[in-house]
């Protein structure tokens, strides 16, 4: 049985996350007869909680963060994001949301065995911490993969945002043209497959 890859994007809102995970899915798709992928965020057990309380598909939040709209009482999706997580965070601690991710992974790993593990989300420091302690743990391979869009401006104080700073990448990505992101992960995943 062999081991999977975990890949894992971080960076600010809007840097290009799930743009290069979608060029790195189509990457692996090209260079691998029969390999199988799974994808997965820290926010995803948090993102389908709130989904299924106000009864909104992945479609429907998508809109609803594109137009920037207030409808949970005066609060963006994001912001109702931002405070589910930080009083679960307050009330249960620090590693509830990476918890549900590890055990997520681990179920990942057991039931498909996958060749790749691409984490779309990496936001804390706690978070890296666990994901590195799991790969250690497990002799996994684990890649940070930091994504820098050069025409961001840093501009959100949310703490999901300050730590991003703090965590250690294995490769950076600076560009702003989806074209540009593709390219780049091409190079990484020849890196990391030699």
């Amino acid at each position: 049985m062999t081991k999977p890859t975990i890949i894992a994007f971080t960076g600010i809102k809007g840097s290009g996350k799930n743009t290069a995970a979608e060029a790195l899915l189509e990457v692996f798709g090209q260079n691998t007869k029969d390999g199988l992928a799974v994808e997965f965020a820290f926010a995803d057990s948090l993102k389908n909680i709130i989904h299924e309380t106000f009864d909104i598909d992945n479609f429907q939040a998508d809109e609803i963060k594109r137009l920037n709209i207030k409808p949970f009482n005066g609060l963006t999706l994001r912001e109702v994001y931002q405070r589910l997580a930080e009083a679960i965070k307050s009330r249960f601690g620090q590693n509830t949301w990476v918890d549900f991710a590890i055990k997520r992974m681990q179920e990942f790993v057991d039931s498909i065995n996958p060749d790749i593990i691409i984490c779309t989300d990496l936001r804390y420091t706690n978070e890296e911490a666990h994901l590195r302690k799991f790969a250690e743990d497990n002799g996994y391979d684990l890649y940070i993969i930091k994504m820098l869009n050069t025409n961001l401006v840093e501009n959100d104080d949310h703490i999901s945002e300050t730590q991003i700073k703090d965590i250690s990448e294995d490769f950076l990505i600076k560009a702003s043209d989806p074209d540009e992101i593709k390219l780049q992960i091409g190079e990484i995943y020849n890196a990391i497959s030699e």
